[in-house]
């Protein structure tokens, strides 16, 4: 009944209010608000793996610069912990990757090379 009231009368503000409640530009902008944050989040991902890369050369070199005895052995132990952390930091990332559709992820280990256990 509202409806046929307002019949052929011009509402300046219907346009501005159609354009803010219309359903198919809201789902678009929520659409871009995810696409964003799903952005954000794997270069968070990314950043955790390249912290722990570095954390990682930082133990190695810690480890060349020890001679040989217990401080070594706990250089060599701490830096062993480090790449766990580091593969399961890349691993995360794999299926981050995976999980918003990017299937190609051979190249991670290149881009991200973890270096073997010491002893």
């Amino acid at each position: 009944m509202a409806s046929a009231l307002y019949s052929g009368v011009e509402r300046p503000y219907a346009e501005h209010l159609r354009a803010r409640i219309e359903p198919s530009a809201a789902l678009q902008q929520i659409e871009k608000e995810i696409v964003a944050e799903m952005a954000n989040a794997l270069g968070r991902s990314q950043d955790k793996v390249k912290a722990a890369l570095a954390r990682l050369e930082e133990a190695g070199r810690a480890v060349d610069a020890a001679s040989d005895g217990p401080a070594r052995d706990a250089r060599v132990a701490r830096f062993n912990e480090l790449r766990a952390v580091a593969l399961r930091l890349r691993r995360d990332l794999l299926i981050h990757r995976e999980a918003i559709g990017f299937r190609r992820n051979d190249h991670l280990e290149r881009e991200y090379p973890v270096p073997p256990k010491r002893a």
